[in-house]
């Protein structure tokens, strides 16, 4: 039996069993792995949060390249009327 099998709580202390356990199958590691539920979740909420913050980011870079993209262009407008007169 290896250490890993005998352990019963996760590294923050949350019990490996009841509903607080899944089980599933590394295709990785190729053996049956053993997770916290609440950890998981937990980490999953993380994930989700750093996801809509860099896709906030990403929006606010396409929104202030667009406004640039429009000066450039009134400012060519501005300097071609410019140059008529």
């Amino acid at each position: 039996m290896t250490a890993h099998k005998l352990k019963t709580h996760c590294p923050q202390g949350h019990e490996y069993e009841g509903k607080n356990l899944y089980v599933y199958y590394s295709v990785q590691k190729k053996a049956v792995q053993r997770a916290c539920k609440a950890c998981k979740s937990k980490a999953s909420k993380v994930r989700k949060q750093e996801q809509l913050k860099l896709k906030e980011k990403q929006t606010d870079s396409k929104r202030l390249e667009s406004l640039r993209r429009q000066r450039i262009y009134q400012l060519k407008k501005l300097n071609g009327l410019q140059n008529s007169d």
